[in-house]
């Protein structure tokens, strides 16, 4: 019997090993068949992604795991312990972010840009990084123009359209790149998409909104809001038709103002040649860039009358139209000889692709904030900003960012212990100047998540409405603050609210105490502008005798950004520095 057991238990140990043997030499196999599977089915839709969606699956993979990797990296050493290393942990995260975009080109590039536009909200090494991120757009070969129009026109090509196209381009863009044509007799521009935009644009823009949700999620900061929007606007630059639409409309708007008519000048769209992904409008010859001062100074051309003319466009689109050219940068701002007079310079509004339509309640709302500011009506302002979810509370940072001037609606409360002017500031060692930035970084978005009371609230328009204000103070600063911006945006307000008042306003149809009030307000609107020019005149008498007129850095533009840079690091925690606005210019 226990040799029988013995014998059953051998042979159970035996089979037993022999499973165990055959399960070892199966495990290796099914592992080689599992590897051999993944790199087939990867391999075939790394073929597919890159011949037919333009690599838009590889650049997602690549935008989600850097935003991981930098998200996860922040989370682990931006804190009070490692104040050595925050300095290193900004550099390599703005060189991953950089790569990462500069590698996947295409939309990746205007995002950049628009990082490297609000590069003065961030670190030192996001501004070096971003400094050049505006000459980051290579061309395509003609092959994909013919293609395009190919596409776009019934199988036609270039040479079946027009008299003579050159094959290279004149300029490019992250979405776009501009050939020049004849037809007709006459010179055009050709504006032709880049063929992997469309394929890329919708993984793109997810990408976008899932990395800002992913920031708003690590880091609580409140940005998630924006993404649907700006998408939105970045979806419209896409669509040709459509920036055909919002030349032909600013033109006619510009038309009504006798005053801007004989100033501003907006090329004419060629319809017959233009459709979704293409566009064919009047070339415009003979023009510099607003931003070279010194060939439009040689052309006997007065600084002042062109960017008085330029800021008056955008506030006249702004308070007025309501319908607003957003991405008014030195490249889409043309300088050339006024047809009917060569003496004299025309303003040429170039690149109509970002508009944004303001809605009439916003726009009146805006043109009012803008007054109430300058007469120092200080609930107005706080009921405004009340009504945007904004921290009334806020009211002197909610005026300058909106004036891109310090502005405060009531007295600095002074300290006790402060004397006539304030503590003297306290020496730091590196060490505790590092501590003390880590600080304020923090207490800054205690501070942005208490000016955005309620982000549902914010009008969206803001974005971009902010964005156009400080590249208009970035133009006027590069040509050496010529123009007073802010009185000139100001008196555009008054013009916006005067066209949102009833057409009669006497004292029968307002009664005596709202009319007395208007007009004491009107004469502290006036009385605040002449100030603000008086200051503005002492600047330009300063730079005239130091012989600085045209330069950069000298300037009442360049004041006033001095004096938004303290109050941003005293306010807000934000060292802002000269590469802030380098940024904005090369842009």
């Amino acid at each position: 019997m226990l040799a029988r057991n013995s014998w059953r238990r051998a042979l159970s140990t035996a089979a037993a090993a022999e499973i165990s043997r055959g399960a070892t030499r199966r495990w290796p196999r099914r592992v080689g068949r599992f590897l051999l599977g993944t790199t087939v089915v990867g391999g075939a839709v790394y073929v597919v992604d890159r011949q037919y969606q333009a690599s838009a699956i590889a650049r997602s993979i690549r935008t989600l795991s850097m935003g991981l990797i930098v998200s996860l990296d922040y989370k682990l050493n931006f804190n009070v312990e490692n104040v050595e290393g925050i300095d290193a942990l900004h550099a390599r995260s703005a060189e991953r972010l950089y790569d990462c975009i500069t590698k996947n080109g295409g939309l990746y590039i205007k995002l950049g840009q628009a990082i490297g536009l609000q590069a003065a909200m961030l670190p030192p090494p996001y501004r070096r990084a971003f400094a050049n991120i505006f000459d980051q757009a290579p061309t395509v070969p003609y092959s994909e123009v013919e293609q395009i129009f190919a596409k776009e026109f019934n199988g036609m090509s270039p040479d079946d359209l027009f008299d003579s196209f050159d094959r290279t381009p004149i300029a490019s863009a992250s979405i776009a790149q501009v050939h020049r044509a004849r037809l007709n007799g006459q010179e055009v521009a050709v504006k032709v998409q880049k063929m992997a935009i469309a394929k890329q644009i919708e993984w793109d823009l997810w990408c976008y909104r899932v990395l800002l949700k992913m920031a708003d999620w690590w880091f609580e900061m409140p940005i998630a809001f924006l993404s649907s929007y700006i998408s939105e606007q970045i979806t419209h630059e896409t669509d040709f038709e459509r920036e055909a639409r919002n030349s032909t409309r600013a033109a006619k708007d510009f038309a009504t103002d006798p005053w801007l008519a004989a100033r501003v000048y907006v090329p004419k769209v060629n319809w017959d040649r233009t459709s979704r992904r293409v566009m064919t409008a009047e070339w415009i010859g003979d023009a510099h860039r607003l931003n070279d001062g010194e060939a439009i100074v040689r052309r006997g051309f007065n600084t002042k009358s062109i960017m008085d003319t330029v800021i008056s466009a955008l506030s006249a689109q702004t308070f007025v139209f309501g319908f607003v050219h957003c991405d008014p940068h030195p490249g889409n701002i043309l300088i050339r000889p006024h047809p009917a007079d060569k003496t004299k310079p025309q303003v040429v509004l170039i690149d109509h692709g970002l508009y944004v339509e303001l809605p009439d309640k916003f726009r009146r709302e805006y043109a009012e904030l803008w007054r109430s500011i300058f007469v120092g009506d200080i609930r107005a302002v706080e009921r405004t900003a009340k009504l945007w979810g904004i921290d009334p509370g806020s009211g002197d940072l909610f005026a300058s960012s909106i004036l891109l001037r310090p502005h405060r609606l009531k007295p600095k409360p002074r300290k006790p212990s402060e004397g006539k002017d304030g503590e003297e500031e306290k020496q730091l060692t590196p060490e505790e100047y590092k501590a003390l930035m880590f600080q304020q970084q923090e207490a800054m978005k205690k501070r942005v998540k208490t000016f955005l009371q309620n982000e549902e609230l914010i009008p969206r328009e803001l974005i971009f409405i902010g964005r156009v204000q400080r590249m208009l103070q970035g133009n006027n600063q590069v040509l050496g603050s010529p123009s007073n911006r802010v009185n000139l945006t100001a008196k555009w307000s008054a013009i916006g609210c005067r066209v949102s008042l009833p057409p009669v306003s006497s004292i029968f149809t307002l009664g005596p105490k709202p009319l007395l009030s208007g007009i004491f307000e009107l004469i502290v609107f006036r009385l605040s502008l002449s100030l603000i020019d008086l200051a503005f005149r002492f600047t330009r008498l300063q730079q005239w005798w130091r012989g600085q007129s045209s330069r950069r850095g000298s300037g009442f533009e360049d004041l006033l950004d001095r004096q938004v840079r303290d109050m941003a690091r005293h306010q807000l925690g934000v060292d802002m520095d000269d590469e802030s606005l380098d940024v904005l210019i090369q842009s």
